[in-house]
């Protein structure tokens, strides 16, 4: 008994914790933003040198980053919310291509959209889920950018599952880095934060499904999501394998 109610008041410690920080990084963000919004309109006047506009332009860049970290945290921290419906997993997949589609078309990278027949409907949280997959879908896109590489959005069924896959032909992964994907603040990438594909893994864990990432070095990368048929929000876990 002893035990468990250090457990519970541990637990309200963090999630105050959480609170905090989530207040924190939000109002941070907000000065972050306007030092971008600044600095653009400063290099668009007439009377700054070259020099000074290179220099804005690397204050917009910086808060570029600042804000993206700040994004990736308040996402990772921010919970999932109540509200349940009716997911069609096919535009699902639609919407997070069209949300690359400018970065795609921009880093030379193809991207395709491939849904199997008579994909049942998925309850869960529509604009969580589809967050989720935009992180894996920015993920591979960069990969695949780097090797003049595709991806691949794709959906399909099994007896007892849905299955959701983002797959790119890009550098791959070492051993390493698909071991500790899901680990916060991990990350290999220039001004990553480390934090993309845990808070996906945290949706799916919310979701009753399972995450898996396959990959090898020089012959790109699988994430695959594993719902099962009929599962609800905040009913399983969420795992990783390599194969």
């Amino acid at each position: 008994m002893k035990r468990e109610k250090q457990s519970h008041q541990e637990r309200e410690r963090l999630a105050q914790i959480g609170k905090n920080v989530g207040y924190l990084l939000h109002q941070a963000r907000s000065p972050a933003v306007t030092i971008g919004l600044l600095a653009r309109s400063l290099r668009k006047k007439g009377c700054l040198s070259e020099d000074a506009r290179g220099e804005a332009g690397q204050i917009i860049d910086q808060a570029m980053i600042l804000e993206t970290m700040l994004r990736d945290c308040m996402d990772y921290l921010r919970p999932s919310g109540k509200g349940r419906e009716r997911i069609n997993v096919g535009n699902l997949l639609e919407r997070v291509a069209t949300a690359i589609k400018a970065e795609s078309e921009q880093a030379g990278v193809p991207v395709t959209v491939e849904v199997a027949k008579h994909i049942p409907a998925m309850l869960g949280h529509r604009r969580m889920l589809g967050q989720a997959l935009l992180n894996v879908a920015r993920n591979a896109l960069e990969a695949a950018a780097d090797d003049e590489g595709t991806v691949t959005l794709a959906a399909y069924t099994t007896r007892k599952s849905v299955i959701l896959r983002v797959a790119d032909t890009g550098k791959g992964m070492s051993p390493e880095s698909v071991q500790r994907a899901l680990e916060p603040f991990y990350s290999r990438k220039k001004g990553g934060t480390g934090l993309g594909l845990p808070f996906t893994a945290n949706i799916v864990k919310e979701h009753g499904g399972h995450i898996y990432i396959k990959s090898a070095q020089g012959e790109g990368t699988q994430v695959t999501i594993r719902f099962s048929v009929g599962a609800s929000p905040e009913s399983g876990n969420a795992q990783k394998v390599r194969t």
